[in-house]
C-alpha cells in the first residue's frame, strides 16, 4: 500500500489469489486503498465478494467496489450479515455498511435492517442497528426509543 500503484500491481494479484483468507482480506483492503487506479482488479473482487469462504473477505471485496462505485455493495453486505450467527463479525460488516452509507452515499433500508435476524444479535451490533435505523448509535438515548414518562 506505500508503493506506487504500478509498482504494488503485482504483490496485490498475488495476495487476492492466495489460499490464505487473511492476504485476500488485507489486499482487498490495499485495493480500497488505491480506489479507481486498482480497477484492473473489479472483476476478483466481484468474484471474492459473491463467493468467497471468508465472511470479512467478502465485506472487504464489496467494500472495495462500493467505494469505488462499480457496484452496489449493499447486497453482498446484506447477504454476508444474514450468514453470521457471530456479533462480533457482524459488527465489522456493519461498520462497513455505515462507512458506505455515510461516506459514499449508498442507501440502507432501515426496514430492512429492523427485520433482519442479525439485528438482534448482541453486542454492539444494536448500536449499528440503533443508527443505520434513525437513531444516534446509542439504544439507551435513542430516538427511535418511546421514552417512557
Amino acid at each position: 500500500q506505500l508503493h506506487p500503484f504500478p509498482e504494488a500491481i503485482s504483490r496485490i494479484a498475488q495476495t487476492l489469489g492466495s489460499p490464505n483468507a487473511m492476504e485476500r482480506y488485507w489486499g482487498l483492503i490495499v485495493c480500497s486503498a488505491f480506489g479507481k487506479q486498482a480497477a484492473c482488479f473489479y472483476d476478483r473482487a466481484r468474484e471474492l465478494a459473491q463467493s468467497d469462504s471468508s465472511r470479512l473477505v467478502r465485506c472487504r471485496a464489496a467494500e472495495f467496489l462500493g467505494l469505488t462505485g462499480v457496484s452496489d455493495p449493499m447486497p453482498f453486505l446484506f447477504d454476508v450479515l444474514d450468514q453470521t450467527t457471530d456479533p462480533v463479525e457482524a459488527n465489522l460488516i456493519l461498520n462497513t455498511v455505515v462507512l458506505l452509507r455515510d461516506g459514499s452515499g449508498w442507501t440502507v433500508n432501515p426496514d430492512t435492517v429492523r427485520a433482519s435476524r442479525w439485528a438482534k444479535l448482541g453486542g454492539l451490533v444494536k448500536h449499528r442497528v440503533d443508527y443505520l435505523t434513525g437513531g444516534d448509535g446509542d439504544p439507551s438515548t435513542s430516538r427511535n426509543k418511546t421514552k417512557k414518562k
